[in-house]
């Protein structure tokens, strides 16, 4: 039999299980990182404590089995909003600043001056704050010059993970619903955004299903953490839609009180539902139009 195993990169540390097909988890492991606060209103991650974690938790879910394992597939969740910035070297330019930093509160304002609400929200579902990839982003292109010269790549947190495992530069539509740069009824990226704010497309991942195949565990990544190499990657998704799923949330009528490092009450929609007063910020589901989509 093979087996399946789930990475979720939180904001205080990652988890890791390994589970039958039918979800039966077989074994866990995790592992801690700090949030660094070098200024007040700052937050910010050293990804590579991510990655150090992520082997450490992969590692010891598979100490907890008597018999190593035959992972079938492996599926990628994560915290969301955050900005992971590579340069043309595939190098960090910075650490990770993550959802709750608060830098960019008068990119907001600036952001919301140059679209206004009703249209943002009309386009990503969301009106700007801070803590998203569009504020940050701004901030860095109005503070950081140099660093703004280098950026070949922008990564969610979780999708940094990925090319990691895969060297694959991809994204799903449920956490890129979170940057302010989604078109969320489109599921794809908004030229009208990106070239307002001056953005290139090509610095952006590749937007696919959350439940696609996004890649191949590739030699280096499977030596460090004890498993085969060419093990499927899924694309995955944000860890509010996973946690929909993973709680059985499927209906509208269904409601998911979620009480961590930031609480959320989550509701399902079978179509893209926006407030038009900005109070509810409507993201993308993992799951693809049809049925369920919003």
């Amino acid at each position: 039999m093979t087996y399946l195993l789930g990475i979720d990169l939180g904001t205080s540390g990652v988890k890791v299980l390994i589970t039958d097909p039918e979800g039966l988890i077989l074994s866990r492991g995790s592992a801690d990182y700090p949030m660094l606060m070098p200024q007040p209103g700052w937050v910010e991650q050293d990804p590579d404590d991510w990655w150090q974690a992520t082997i450490l938790a992969i590692q010891n879910a598979l100490s907890g089995l008597k018999e190593k394992p035959e992972i079938g597939a492996i599926g990628i969740s994560g915290q969301m909003h955050g900005i992971v910035l590579l340069d043309k070297k595939d190098q960090l330019l910075l650490p990770a600043i993550i959802w709750p930093d608060q830098r960019s509160s008068s990119q907001v304002a600036e952001i919301t001056s140059l679209m206004g609400n009703e249209r943002l929200i009309e386009i990503t579902g969301s009106i700007a704050a801070t803590g998203f990839q569009a504020a940050t982003l701004l901030w860095i292109q109005q503070n950081m010059e140099q660093v703004w010269k280098k950026i070949r790549r922008i990564l969610l947190p979780k999708d940094y993970l990925r090319w990691r495992l895969c060297d694959e530069f991809v994204t799903d539509p449920s956490d890129a619903a979170g940057t302010g740069f989604l078109d969320g009824e489109s599921r794809s990226w908004s030229e009208e955004l990106l070239s307002r704010m001056h953005i290139n497309a090509h610095l952006l991942p590749h937007v696919k299903p959350s439940m696609a195949l996004s890649g191949y565990l590739g030699a280096k990544a499977a030596e460090e953490m004890g498993l085969k190499d060419g093990i499927p990657v899924v694309v995955g998704a944000a860890d509010t839609a996973a946690s929909l799923l993973g709680a059985g949330i499927t209906e509208a009528r269904d409601l998911l009180l979620t009480i961590s490092t930031g609480g959320q009450l989550i509701s399902p929609s079978i179509s893209f539902i926006t407030d038009d007063q900005g109070r509810l910020h409507t993201f993308c589901s993992a799951v693809e139009p049809g049925a369920h989509a919003a």
